[in-house]
Order: structure tokens, then C-alpha cells, then sequence
């Protein structure tokens, strides 16, 4: 039976790890250090689950966004990353000046018909 591509792209992940520091580590070391525990980490190098939406976005912090290819889920936008971490930050009178903003840019793109709507996949992880 064939692997699934979240699974061989984990073991490449974890392999590679193990040559940039020059010496074999455990599942279990590599699982602390990518902040999981070894239990979620065999489960998912051996295809039996896959991560939650949240461990998807810790995950890519150490493995890269290539994760999201591997598990056929859209890549996260880094402008709207940006977009929301600034939006945090800002105060409420901030905030609703740039949601009307957003809404004024949108009205201004659909009368020039250059509005492009993306169609994204429903994959939800397991």
C-alpha cells in the first residue's frame, strides 16, 4: 500500500534533519523539537492520521509551507498573514477604518472587473 504524500514528505523532513546535524536521532527527539509529541508523529509518518489545522500552522513554521502541498490544502495568503497580524495590534477605531477600506478597495475592483475569486478546496485534515 502507498503512502500518503504528508507521510513521505514528514520522513524526507525528518531525515533531512538528521544530516544537517550530522548524526541519527530519534522520532521522539524530532517530534519534541518540531513541538508535537512522538505518539502524533508515528501516527502520522505512518499515514494512520493526519494533523489538526493548528498543528498544520506549527508545523509549517519549522517545516515550511511545502507542508500545505502535501496535504492538498491552499497555502495561507502572506498578504492577508500580514493583514491579521497587524489587525491585532491596531485599535477598534483602527480596525473598522480598514475593514471600510478592504470593503471600498473590493467596490473599486468589481467596477473594473478586476476582481479575481479563487476557488479553494475543502480538505479538512483528520
Amino acid at each position: 500500500m502507498q503512502r500518503p504524500p504528508f507521510s513521505l514528505f514528514l520522513e524526507r523532513k525528518y531525515l533531512e534533519w538528521q544530516i544537517k546535524i550530522g548524526e541519527r536521532k530519534s522520532q521522539a527527539e524530532f517530534a519534541k523539537l518540531i513541538g508535537v509529541s512522538r505518539a502524533s508523529l508515528t501516527m502520522w509518518m505512518n499515514g494512520i492520521h493526519l494533523p489538526e489545522h493548528e498543528s498544520v500552522e506549527k508545523l509549517a513554521t519549522f517545516l515550511g509551507p511545502e507542508i500545505y502541498d502535501a496535504l492538498d490544502l491552499p497555502r495561507p495568503n502572506p498578504y492577508l498573514q500580514k493583514i491579521n497580524q497587524v489587525f491585532e495590534r491596531l485599535s477598534p477605531e483602527h480596525q473598522q477604518k480598514l475593514s471600510e477600506d478592504a470593503a471600498r478597495y473590493e467596490t473599486e475592483a468589481l467596477k473594473n472587473g478586476s476582481t479575481k475569486i479563487s476557488k479553494r478546496r475543502k480538505t479538512t485534515p483528520h
